[in-house]
């Protein structure tokens, strides 16, 4: 998927770089995000102010993932990530797009929070029903950043679906859709292994 260089929807901020004239006109990061999804919101609008966004697969990072998350109880980064994905759409969806996702966004939260419980884990549960209850007490100041978002667009949420991928990580898993893609790239990190260690030998 990523071999070679091409347009994205965003970025990981773990490893890029940004144009600073580029940064001053759409923003920088919203600090009521705090943990995750940061990185979504700016490169959102980014794209709604008409940037692209390239991924380049000559560079190589290696990245700790979950680094800083680790520190925290895993309730608080399941809030996080709840709270910031929904404040995501609210900014940066057109009125049309928020009507449609919003259903489905709902559907996708309750299902996770069902399969928390059922699993036995009622914290989970608790995080994402405080993360509804935090955009809900805090709609004002998230219309306010919407506001200014929506004020960059050059460009259609249609224009954008294209590059946006049409199943999140978690979703794929769930249907069994990365089977056949992780059996692949197992296959071809050991052909690549062996090939290295034939070559030292």
């Amino acid at each position: 998927q990523y071999n070679s260089a091409g347009e994205i929807f965003y970025a990981c901020f773990g490893a890029v770089l940004l144009r600073r004239n580029v940064l001053k006109k759409v923003g920088y990061f919203d600090e009521a995000y705090f943990l995750y999804h940061e990185d979504v919101d700016v490169s959102w609008r980014m794209r709604l102010a008409g940037y692209r966004i390239i991924y380049a697969p000559e560079s190589v990072v290696y990245h700790a993932h979950r680094a800083t998350s680790s520190l925290f109880k895993w309730s608080s980064v399941v809030f996080h990530c709840e709270k910031n994905r929904l404040m995501s759409l609210l900014k940066n969806y057109s009125v049309f797009m928020l009507l449609a996702a919003l259903p489905f966004h709902a559907l996708l939260s309750v299902l996770r929070a069902a399969n928390a419980l059922l699993k036995g884990r009622p914290r989970e549960c608790l995080a994402m029903a405080r993360a509804f209850a935090w955009n809900a007490v805090n709609l004002a100041g998230t219309l306010r950043q919407r506001k200014k978002a929506q004020a960059l667009r050059k460009v259609s949420d249609l224009a954008l679906l294209g590059l946006m991928d049409k199943f999140s990580i978690e979703l794929k898993i769930k249907l069994g859709m990365l089977k056949s893609e992780v059996k692949s790239k197992v296959a071809q990190d050991s052909a690549a292994e062996k090939n290295k260690k034939d070559f030292e030998d």
